[in-house]
């Protein structure tokens, strides 16, 4: 097997041992909420969701931080000054990459709950006890930031480590033209992140994870937009369809919802395909595979300095290329 097949069926395959210990970790969840008689997380699914990711990214954590190691982050980090905005720091993994004689204030936005005992403790084991505040916030909250003192021009350093893609697709452009207004003239915001692959084949395997839908020639007319250009959580597949193909072994995969287009009097339905897409955000706490993220933040507002390094060449197999640097404002 050739060296690239062989290093991409190994990368293509990675996400389903997030699967495993998701809907493991989701299982437990569950059990200890109805053993305990916990109506809120019961009636909850946003807690049940934010319970069941806490235990997956106390489990993944240390072995990112071990990994993260060989790669160019704690480089960035060094390079934080001033008052620093860190942005869903989880466990607090980040804290000891930081230069404390550089460091004014740091503020850790985290609105996972159940992720604050173990981020707590990083922050009293690093001794950032005196400048760390945890914020149990997400950013939209402009309300809950400013209850703190992060306002716009307050901040000069905001750190941005894989986070973005767990921003809810319709608010992700707003959140980022957000930091760049929390920043001050000269403020950086320092970026590891990844995003959708640029490789066809892998950013393919990404659609799958993240409701890839195509539209059939025998089943519907062929569209005029090209695949390429579509949101792939946005494509749906639409036909006039009798209802026993419903039932066909070649849906067996999918969970399939039949929804009313409006057009009823004319037969047509719209038939939403819930692949591994509604899966992968389940368990990987909101995350998106294929979002344009170097693009978001260019687009943010006028940068004074832009140096932002795309890895996509050297990880064209790998279903996490990143984007890693500095945005200057």
């Amino acid at each position: 097997m050739p060296l690239q097949l062989k290093d991409r069926c190994i990368s293509y395959l990675e996400p389903f041992m997030f699967f495993a210990y998701g809907f493991y970790y989701w299982t437990l969840t569950i059990l200890a909420a109805l053993l305990t008689l916990d109506a809120h997380a019961l009636l909850s699914f946003s807690t049940l969701a934010d319970r069941a990711f806490a235990k997956l990214w106390l489990k993944f954590s240390p072995i990112f931080f071990d990994h993260d190691n060989e790669t160019i982050l704690p480089t960035l980090l060094a390079l934080c000054t001033g008052t620093i905005l860190e942005l869903g720091p989880g466990t607090g993994s980040q804290l000891p990459r930081y230069r404390l004689a550089q460091v004014t204030k740091i503020y850790g936005v985290e609105p996972v709950s159940a992720l604050h005992p173990a981020l707590r403790a990083s922050i009293k084991a690093n001794r950032l006890n005196d400048v760390y505040e945890v914020v149990g916030c997400g950013i939209e909250d402009v309300d809950g930031l400013r209850s703190v003192g992060v306002v716009e021009g307050s901040v000069d350093t905001i750190v941005s480590v894989q986070v973005l893609c767990s921003v809810d697709a319709g608010d992700v452009e707003k959140v980022v033209e957000r930091l760049y207004g929390l920043l001050r003239v000269g403020g950086k915001l320092v970026v590891y992140e990844h995003v959708g692959s640029g490789d066809w084949g892998s950013w393919g395997v990404q659609s799958v994870f993240l409701s890839l839908a195509y539209t059939p020639s025998f089943l519907s007319a062929p569209f005029s937009t090209p695949l390429r250009s579509l949101s792939p959580s946005s494509l749906l597949i639409s036909w006039q369809l009798p209802p026993f193909l419903l039932f066909s072994s070649s849906h067996i995969l999918f969970s399939p919802g039949l929804v009313n287009t409006g057009m009823a009097n004319e037969g047509t339905w719209r038939l939403e395909l819930y692949t591994l897409s509604r899966l992968w955000p389940l368990v990987m706490g909101n995350c998106h595979l294929d979002r344009p993220t170097q693009e978001i933040l260019e687009r943010a507002g006028p940068w004074a300095k832009n140096e932002l390094r795309n890895d996509q060449a050297s990880m064209r197999a790998s279903l996490f290329p990143r984007v890693v640097g500095v945005l200057t404002k």
